[in-house]
């Protein structure tokens, strides 16, 4: 289902948490949020890098937690915008949206005993995996949304 999502490993050379122009919709409310998910799965990454923390576990939750509430939320959002100006892939974008979700969700539920024994590991491919989907979703997907507003002079 997420085939176009899911280039894992293909992040921005320079700075894979920055949230760039290249990322824009040209909708406020989008951009915003993508912004903030870019900025949750940095704190991520940081934690990964935080040396001076011999036990993440606690915050590895945590951050799961917000990153999964902040997904839902933002996902919820766009397809609400979606439904509002009649956007034709609207079907494609809730099952990509439903199936990322999924995968939160699984590591939420079915992974927490092994993070605490390979923390390191675990984060590492996590932000590989949101850094990729996440990018190669907005650059695939989202960007159309903005671009099917712009064509059909559409005010929001």
């Amino acid at each position: 289902i997420l085939s176009s999502d899911m280039m894992i490993g293909k992040t921005e050379p320079n700075d894979p948490f920055a949230f760039t122009d290249r990322f824009k919709t040209g909708i406020e409310l989008v951009d915003d949020e993508h912004r903030t998910l870019f900025e949750i799965i940095k704190e991520t990454n940081d934690l990964i890098c935080a040396e001076h923390l011999h036990d993440k576990y606690d915050r590895i939750v945590e951050l799961l937690a917000k990153l999964k509430d902040y997904t839902e939320f933002h996902f919820h959002d766009e397809e609400m915008l979606m439904e509002r100006i009649g956007y034709p892939e609207l079907d494609a974008q809730k099952r990509a949206h439903a199936a990322f979700v999924e995968r939160l969700v699984d590591i939420d539920l079915n992974t927490l005993d092994e993070i605490d024994n390979d923390q390191q590991s675990y984060l590492l491919d996590l932000i590989n995996f949101l850094v990729g989907w996440l990018t190669n979703h907005i650059l695939g997907s989202d960007k159309k949304i903005g671009e099917y507003v712009k064509s059909n002079n559409i005010a929001l």
